[in-house]
């Protein structure tokens, strides 16, 4: 696994939506290396709860633009039913997950076991995550491609 180390990537204002201007700098950083990553290669975009979804979708938004093909795959949180039980995702795409945020590193393995669930394994390419994700270095192992992270 190759971990990227990228400054511009400080750990995002929580709420996200709340302090979403000064958000921006961090979610244009991500969208640039997605672009830079991937080209336009179709995505999908893994997230989990408001904030995870809003950082997807102004990055996806972005890549977008720029050419690429994206779905966001929000993954409900255990309890929440809002539309549909299941993320949706397009079997042909790569799969990348983003957060804002490394607390003990619970929901970036809550999304990461559902995404097995819902592709049958498919594999799981890169994380992007505002701030430190030293929480996960022992558990991501094997889990995914490349980490980039502050």
């Amino acid at each position: 696994m190759v971990h990227q180390y990228e400054s511009k990537l400080v750990p995002t204002e929580y709420p996200v939506g709340e302090h979403l201007s000064k958000n921006m700098p961090i979610i244009d950083e991500m969208a640039r290396l997605l672009k830079k990553e991937y080209g336009t290669r179709s995505l999908n975009i893994w997230c989990r709860g408001s904030s995870g979804a809003i950082i997807a979708a102004l990055v996806g938004s972005q890549y977008i633009l720029a050419g690429g093909q994206v779905k966001v795959c929000h993954v409900k949180k255990d309890g929440e039913n809002a539309h549909s039980s299941g993320a949706s995702h397009n079997p042909t795409a790569t799969n990348i997950m983003i957060d804002d945020f490394v607390s003990t590193g619970n929901t970036v393995m809550q999304i990461w076991v559902k995404q097995q669930t819902y592709t049958n394994g498919s594999p799981m390419d890169l994380l992007i995550i505002s701030g430190n994700t030293s929480q996960l270095h022992h558990w991501a192992e094997g889990k995914f491609r490349k980490i980039i992270s502050q």
